[in-house]
């Protein structure tokens, strides 16, 4: 987040455009049994970082499916850290696992 944030600042800054609009488009895929920490936690760093943040219902894999058709999107870039759930099985640029978000 922090490296997007500056390379758009840079981009701001040559491109001599007021920094004060979100810029950083970001996803957010609710949850319904999601936890309050994790709410405060999202809301904090769109105000800090002026993100801008396109939420979706349902969760992680119908929230993907939402946002190709909303987006007409081709391709995601997601992150994975290894202590999460089968992290540790995901390399460089892995697919979807089985059963994932496929146009």
């Amino acid at each position: 987040l922090h490296l997007a944030r500056a390379a758009v600042a840079g981009y701001l800054h040559a491109a001599k455009i007021p920094d004060g609009q979100p810029c950083v488009r970001c996803v957010y895929f609710e949850e319904k049994n999601g936890f309050q920490e994790m709410e405060e936690f999202i809301l904090e760093m769109e105000q800090k970082y002026k993100l801008r943040i396109e939420r979706f219902d349902g969760g992680f894999k119908d929230g993907c499916g939402h946002m190709m058709k909303a987006f007409d999107a081709k391709a995601f870039v997601l992150g994975t850290r290894k202590s999460d759930p089968h992290g540790k099985f995901v390399e460089t640029f892995s697919p979807s696992s089985a059963g994932g978000v496929h146009s």
